[in-house]
């Protein structure tokens, strides 16, 4: 933080929400705006308030791999009711509707259409069975992983409703015996498909690469090797679940295999 810092930007990744009350006691000491990034969080909740509900401003995607989705789109949820008039100019070309039609910004066209709206209005419906069943299945997964050395599940806390849009697990490859790479293509292999979620930083995409906006990302270094997003989705069956934790195991027991000549 220097004094041209005037905003905190961060993200919920995986839908599990950052630690919103110490963020809150750094930007209100600084004087600073906190916005957030809740792509992945819809109906995630802390202590029975929605994630919408923290910092100056949250964005949603409503894209169609999301928990919730009409297809594409989004939503900002914001306190200052003064940002309502200028996200709508932002929206619609920028466009003062008037005598002159002035256009008073340089806005976008990102008006959601209305095919968009009606798959949302039937998706909204949905969204509190579709996130139990995720939790159910993520439940299952954490039991299973529990029984497996070197993967390691987020320690989800009980105060807060996740919505289990990921189900991301950190490997230890000095406990497992692979690394994450190796296990992400022992899958493969086996007909798992799963990502690397994820494995470049921002700062090494070519974009940025050649403006010397590298900065210090040691602990984000060490994370870009250890992850792996497992299977997660709403018609998912608990018994391709246990199949996946059967697998995790079976590779470890392989990988474990010592040889003496």
């Amino acid at each position: 933080i220097t004094d041209k810092t005037c905003a905190i930007f961060v993200p919920h990744i995986f839908g599990i929400p950052c630690h919103v009350q110490e963020i809150e006691e750094i930007t209100k000491k600084h004087g600073l705006k906190v916005i957030y990034d809740a792509a992945q969080a819809f109906g995630t909740r802390i202590d029975g308030t929605d994630i919408g509900c923290f910092g100056d401003i949250t964005m949603f995607s409503f894209h169609a791999i999301k928990v919730f989705n009409s297809i594409e789109g989004g939503l900002l949820t914001f306190k200052d009711e003064r940002l309502k008039e200028k996200f709508e100019l932002y929206r619609n070309f920028g466009i003062c509707y008037g005598e002159t039609n002035d256009v008073g910004v340089a806005g976008y066209n990102a008006k959601m259409n209305e095919f968009q709206a009606a798959m949302g209005l039937v998706n909204i419906r949905l969204v509190d069975k579709v996130i139990e069943k995720r939790k159910e299945l993520a439940e299952l997964y954490i039991n299973l992983i529990a029984e497996i050395p070197g993967v390691e599940t987020y320690h989800y806390e009980k105060n807060i409703a996740y919505n289990f849009a990921y189900f991301p697990v950190i490997i230890n490859a000095d406990v497992y015996g692979k690394t994450r790479d190796e296990l992400w293509n022992a899958l493969k292999a086996a007909g798992i498909g799963t990502r690397k979620l994820y494995d470049t930083l921002t700062c090494d995409f070519s974009v940025f690469r050649s403006s010397n906006y590298r900065k210090d990302t040691a602990f984000a270094e060490k994370v870009t090797e250890k992850c792996l997003d497992l299977p997660m989705y709403s018609s998912m069956r608990p018994k391709d679940v246990e199949m996946i934790g059967n697998k995790l195991m079976q590779i470890k027991k392989r990988l474990k295999m010592n040889y003496i000549f």
